[in-house]
């Protein structure tokens, strides 16, 4: 109720967003160490957090308090994310909910929350089917997920969405969407063993090239009509393309040979992508070395030290406790330790990264930031690069940055 109180009094325009992170505050002391999930207790957390948002039972909280609210685990994102957007949804429409009075989060913010759900809940269930990948497979998407890549005539016009290249005004892309597992190896997925299909034999990328040419690409071309491109289909394990494929009644009926082709094609369809993204990627030391210091004002110090971080989605992940806070945290004691320790100039990267992997619609290598979010715009990443170089001052005056 302190919470609630707090956020209806505040008048500053970032209100609604700080009210915003003292939710995700709250649902972190709805967390238990006990478990609704069905997962094996040596299971990484990176798996759990799997199952935590693509098993049928990702609905079912560990426990619910009194008034009816649950209590989530930091793995349950989905099922978190859908109980306070599911109490938005019926203050807007006039229900009476008695999870409201606990939820610490500001009523205009609510009202945002019942026409634009949080993250998340788009994410599919019953993703752990037998068969339907490789470990291969399974394992670059979890490491570098793919975004979507979609024709303008079908897209809406959202400031997230971004010209592939100069060359290609035809197609705009999106940055993944979900969370990246870059240092996940094939031993982690020996716990989906059970799900995951065979290896399979060696296709033929140019003859996959032709066979989806003919068949495959009035609806996979791009994003727009099946929500899979040529990139995205290079999850699938080769058996399965074959049998969805008869499933979906299409004319052509895929031989064996036929669908390791596709696979191939799908590979390196992926492979290309990603060389171009890493290409990029490397090129990003001239924009660096290009940035001139700069001595933010008084206010843009203060916005830097402050709201900045909530601005940017940030203290979603490092403002609570798990995985991303033990890397960097959002505190201001946590924001002077990183930048101590000489990783300022990454932040800067970072941000530019995820540029860069909205532009190409697949995730890098080393993730950019904010991960699942759309990239800042240009404005708010120089303004954090000038601060940078600048030694990053505090509203004192004093540097925490090494030399950049």
């Amino acid at each position: 109720m302190l919470a609630r109180m707090y956020c209806k009094a505040q008048l500053v325009s970032s209100a609604q967003l700080w009210c915003n992170t003292l939710m995700f505050f709250s649902v972190l002391c709805c967390c238990s160490t006990a478990s609704a999930l069905p997962q094996n207790a040596n299971m990484p957390l990176l798996l759990q957090e799997c199952l935590g948002c693509h098993q049928q039972e990702r609905h079912q909280p560990v426990a619910r308090f009194p008034n009816g609210f649950g209590k989530w685990q930091d793995s349950q994102c989905y099922g978190c994310h859908q109980e306070i957007s599911e109490v938005a949804a019926n203050l807007a429409s006039g229900k009476n909910d008695p999870r409201y009075l606990s939820l610490p989060v500001s009523d205009e913010r609510l009202k945002i929350l019942a026409k634009h759900p949080m993250p998340y809940l788009q994410a599919p269930r019953d993703m752990l089917q037998p068969g339907r990948t490789d470990f291969a497979s399974l394992l670059q998407f979890l490491q570098r997920p793919h975004g979507r890549c979609e024709t303008p005539a079908t897209t809406t016009a959202k400031a997230s969405l971004t010209k592939t290249t100069a060359a290609d005004t035809r197609v705009v892309c999106t940055a993944p969407a979900m969370m990246a597992y870059p240092s996940l190896s094939a031993t982690d997925l020996q716990h989906f063993q059970s799900f995951i299909g065979s290896q399979p034999d060696k296709g033929n990328s140019n003859q996959g090239k032709q066979l989806f040419a003919a068949n495959c690409d009035g609806c996979h071309q791009h994003s727009n009509k099946s929500g899979y491109n040529t990139v995205a289909l290079s999850l699938f394990a080769s058996d399965w393309l074959r049998q969805y494929q008869h499933k979906a009644g299409n004319k052509y009926q895929l031989s064996a040979e036929e669908s390791s082709d596709l696979t191939a094609f799908f590979n390196n369809e992926r492979s290309n992508k990603q060389q171009q993204l890493d290409k990029a990627v490397g090129e990003l030391g001239a924009s660096w070395q290009q940035l001139k210091a700069r001595q933010p004002a008084p206010p843009e110090i203060a916005y830097l030290w402050q709201h900045f971080w909530r601005d940017a989605n940030c203290v979603h992940c490092h403002g609570i406790e798990g995985r991303a806070k033990d890397k960097f945290e959002t505190s201001e004691q946590g924001i002077k330790r990183y930048l101590k320790a000489g990783k300022g100039a990454q932040l800067y990267y970072r941000l530019k990264i995820r540029q860069l992997e909205q532009q190409h619609g697949i995730g890098a290598a080393v993730p950019g930031m904010p991960m699942t979010g759309a990239a800042l715009p240009d404005p708010f990443i120089n303004l954090v690069g000038g601060w940078l170089k600048a030694g990053c001052p505090d509203q004192q005056g004093l540097s925490h940055c090494a030399d950049l």
